[in-house]
């Protein structure tokens, strides 16, 4: 008899311990749920099987929406009561938020008079400077000022010595980034002055001067990366239409005109990055045109098509 009532309190001791540690445990699960959920950072897009944690960031979700907007990470998930993951922002991806670049480009420019045989082309050179901000937004800021010069050969074929055609194109833009993914792709839209002069041994010295809108688009996508040194493919694209003034300096008197037209742009090449320094080589296209202008007195200017096409190369910082 002793026996069975040593065994039944022994039974009785057993079921209290095991009440006590469901007991203990319930009350530690519901504390768990009441704490903020915990932010874990992931190198890929997470799966919904996908367990490994690179790193926690925070132990509380409101700093997830900060690094979403802070561009830290691109998205946060909640998977359960107790666990936030976030996918972090690939920053090999992302356009660089700074920019400082200076080319030099060596080609050929052909200038073509309508209805004239005023027509020709020479070697020429062009520098190109430009500098722009991106804020993680996406939003930003520019500029890129161009300046282009020929040599003294231009309408030797038509007896004219020493004549040569110069260009200067300033673009202050605004930009706008419409993809960083698998393709940048920043968005620049902004007015332009644009002034082309010609002049030769006749004294006689022509000038465009012209100002409107401008929007380029330049998409680019990586084709090798290690780390932080990339090698991608891009090309900008743009044009744009203007208004002109056509001033014509004959040495003893000067007359004015004005006319309208359209330019079309065009840049295609490499570019490689290395620690926040980059460089391209690319083939490069601008064409201007300028309408016929308005009669004076009987007296106009013929339309007149320019092009400059070369070998671009360009170099400074990105990132």
């Amino acid at each position: 008899m002793i026996g069975l009532w040593s065994r039944l309190a022994c039974s009785l001791c057993l079921f209290a311990l095991v009440g006590c540690a469901a007991t203990t445990h319930t009350a530690m699960s519901d504390d768990d749920t009441k704490k903020k959920p915990a932010v874990v950072a992931f190198d890929q897009e997470p799966r919904p099987h996908d367990k490994k944690i690179v790193g926690e960031i925070e132990d509380d979700s409101d700093s997830a929406e900060e690094m979403i907007e802070g561009g830290s990470v691109d998205a946060w998930i909640e998977f359960d009561d107790s666990t936030v993951r976030a996918t972090r922002r690939k920053k090999s991806r992302t356009h660089p938020r700074f920019t400082a670049v200076f080319g030099y480009a060596v080609g050929k420019y052909d200038h073509e008079t309508r209805m004239s045989g005023k027509d020709d082309n020479v070697a020429a050179g062009m520098l190109r400077a430009r500098t722009e901000f991106i804020a993680r937004s996406g939003f930003g800021v520019g500029g890129a000022v161009e300046i282009m010069g020929t040599d003294d050969e231009l309408f030797n074929n038509v007896g004219v010595t020493d004549g040569e055609a110069s260009s200067l194109d300033i673009y202050p833009y605004a930009i706008v980034r419409l993809s960083e993914d698998e393709v940048r792709m920043p968005l620049r839209i902004g007015p332009f002055y644009h002034g082309l002069r010609l002049e030769d041994n006749t004294l006689l010295e022509t000038t465009w001067s012209s100002l409107g809108a401008r929007i380029e688009i330049e998409p680019e996508i990586t084709i090798f990366q290690r780390g932080k040194n990339s090698i991608s493919m891009f090309a900008e694209l743009g044009g744009a239409v203007h208004v002109s003034n056509v001033e014509v300096d004959t040495g003893t008197s000067d007359q004015d005109f004005h006319a309208d037209g359209y330019q079309l742009r065009g840049n295609a090449g490499l570019r490689g990055t290395w620690s926040g320094f980059t460089a391209s080589l690319s083939y490069i296209i601008r064409y201007h045109n300028v309408d016929k202008t308005d009669s004076e007195n009987g007296v106009f200017v013929s339309e007149i098509d320019t092009h400059f096409r070369g070998i671009f190369f360009e170099g400074g910082f990105r990132f």
